[in-house]
């Protein structure tokens, strides 16, 4: 049975947990709310709220927001930009990916720790308190830990995604600058459709084609590019086209010769992998099919042997 310390643990972590999703779920409505001013227009948000309470609702909205990013410690706005930098590279691009990151990772330190301790009460009530102190903090170590380790593995495997379709992003860019397209228009063209193959990717072009449009020049694009891929594949073809539109060179004949490297640094890839194949083999083959192997074969010779001896007796 839990004493009343130990309910209202329980009682207030779930409190805290619930105020958390709260949050985030008013957060979201908030946003939605900006959207649809934004496309509406302001006027029209006002006739259609009929009072003034619109802009004191956007006003309201905007001092949430700022207490929002003060109280899960993004008010900073260099580290704000460094986590939304690294969420974009893990293939969240929404703009509140960090404040929604921040705020799972309250509810995870708040809410697993609660879970481990009413699990070691239920289940495991006679060990040692020290050993449930261990445990609550190791969930609490998991809950903080976790949410960062999960955004380096979505990272790996976007990076990975990256190299397998760059060849082919290469080439469709060259197809499209040999039929007599810009540079410009061939990325628009090929962000399009590059979403079948790897859509973190075209998300990528399309901010890139974006920030063309907005004035940005075409090396500086890049640059940002690279920042949010985190490929060497993508710094290089910054390096490349820099290069190229430096010295004045036809740039898909430079993107045709850098998308053939790239083709068959991807096969080598593909080689390495099955050349590392038999020896990650090996593994699985010594621990679960050599046994039952060596279990068919003696087995009917262990019986035939206990069988003889007992027949001698």
């Amino acid at each position: 049975m839990l004493d009343d310390v130990q309910i209202w643990l329980v009682i207030g972590s779930a409190f805290i947990a619930v105020s958390m999703i709260t949050a985030l779920a008013g957060s979201a409505v908030i946003r939605r709310h900006r959207l649809r001013e934004r496309l509406v227009g302001s006027s029209l948000a006002d006739a259609d709220a009929g009072t003034p309470r619109s802009g004191k609702f956007s006003e309201w909205a905007t001092k949430l927001s700022w207490a929002d990013d003060r109280f899960l410690g993004l008010d900073d706005a260099g580290l704000r930009s460094k986590a939304r930098m690294e969420l974009i590279r893990a293939g969240y691009f929404s703009p509140d990916a960090a404040k929604n990151f921040v705020l799972v990772r309250t509810i995870l330190v708040l809410l697993l720790p609660s879970v481990g301790y009413i699990t070691t009460i239920l289940f495991f009530d006679n060990i040692p308190s020290t050993t449930k102190l261990v445990i609550v903090i190791g969930f609490m170590l998991l809950g903080y830990v976790g949410p960062d380790a999960y955004i380096k593995r979505q990272q790996r495997l976007l990076v990975d995604q990256y190299r397998i379709v760059f060849p082919d992003f290469l080439d469709l860019m060259v197809v499209c600058m040999d039929a007599g397209a810009s540079i410009n228009a061939a990325l628009e063209r090929v962000s399009h459709d590059i979403a079948f193959q790897s859509r973190a990717l075209a998300i990528n072009l399309e901010l890139m084609v974006s920030e063309m449009r907005s004035g940005r020049s075409l090396v500086e694009a890049l640059d940002s590019f690279t920042r949010r891929v985190g490929l060497d594949e993508a710094t290089s073809l910054c390096t490349l086209v820099k290069q190229s539109v430096e010295l004045g060179t036809d740039v898909s004949d430079a993107l045709r010769v850098y998308g053939d490297e790239m083709r068959d640094k991807r096969l080598q890839r593909a080689e390495a992998k099955a050349n590392a194949l038999p020896t990650k083999m090996s593994i699985p083959l010594a621990a679960f099919i050599f046994p039952v192997v060596l279990i068919v074969i003696i087995t009917p010779m262990a019986l035939k042997v206990a069988s003889a001896f007992r027949g001698m007796h």
